[in-house]
């Protein structure tokens, strides 16, 4: 069933941050939704930073906004210009693939684009992949992901390279509800980094050292790791965990598991996979 996505532009008018315009019929839900549009975390003098994609709930949708610093001689310094695509909440369990969604947002500013409401199908052959030359680096965020609770449920990615392709990539990570929660975009300070959400921030290089004490997961550009457990390994889409997971899954005819139970069958599948020659009864149990 296809998904309607509403569309609104905002920025300044009249020395004022404002709603530009919207397909929304409720100009007021509009106009309410505008000042989370704005930039919420100022950046220090003389840090620049790209047009950037940011996703977060807000009463009953959850938004995805791309954010440009808007230089327009017009406008007062430091404005930016915000298109904002809104996806009800009830209906984010049907969308898979973020790329087909960022894709409707420009390269660079056009305070003129035309607005029309969105309609989404789900591609079922279209599942966002990841390069293999980033995914040692993307394998940190999966570590992250799977000890949240560690990491004060933050993740930190330096630069603003590759932000859109891991974002694409983590969405698919998520349950509904989770997705729900999920905040992303660019953030200058730790202090403003909202609580209550599983964010993926992504910072300038040269601030980074702000982020070194905060107790998050801070993805650094040379980093590189490899998976070892079979959680964080399944959700890397790697074959033989999938392999090993189905077999479990035809053994007990179990129709699909949560992340969440994958995450439980972890402590047992290698006792499973060896039941013959197991005999510590409580691993057995």
């Amino acid at each position: 069933m296809p998904i309607i996505i509403q569309q609104a532009i905002y920025g300044e008018h009249n020395k004022a941050w404002e709603l530009l315009k919207t397909t929304l019929v409720d100009s007021d839900v509009a106009k309410k939704i505008a000042f989370k549009t704005d930039l919420q975390d100022s950046p220090p003098s003389g840090i620049p930073w790209q047009p950037v994609i940011r996703g977060f709930p807000f009463d009953d949708y959850y938004l995805l906004v791309k954010t440009y610093p808007d230089t327009s001689p017009d406008v007062r310094p430091g404005r930016v210009f915000s298109h904002c695509l809104g996806i009800a909440k009830k209906d984010l369990h049907d969308i898979g693939d973020l790329k087909q969604l960022l894709a409707h947002f420009k390269d660079s500013i056009d305070k003129s684009i035309f607005l029309e409401r969105i309609t989404y199908h789900e591609k079922t052959e279209s599942t966002p992949t990841i390069r293999e030359s980033l995914k040692p680096r993307f394998n940190k965020a999966i570590r992250g992901f799977t000890n949240l609770e560690n990491h004060n449920s933050t993740i930190i990615w330096i630069g603003q390279e590759d932000y859109e392709e891991v974002i694409c990539r983590f969405w698919q990570l998520l349950t509904p509800e989770q997705r729900a929660i999920f905040n992303f975009g660019i953030n200058f300070n730790t202090s403003e980094i909202p609580t209550g959400k599983i964010n993926f921030i992504t910072t300038p290089e040269n601030i980074e050292n702000k982020f070194w004490d905060s107790g998050f997961c801070v993805i650094s550009k040379n980093d590189s790791i490899a998976l070892t457990g079979f959680f964080e390994k399944f959700l890397a889409g790697d074959i033989e965990a999938s392999e090993r997971l189905n077999t479990f899954k035809r053994a007990i005819e179990a129709l699909d598991f949560s992340a969440t139970e994958i995450n439980i069958i972890e402590k047992g599948i290698t006792t499973f996979e060896n039941t013959n020659t197991v005999k510590d009864l409580k691993l057995l149990v």
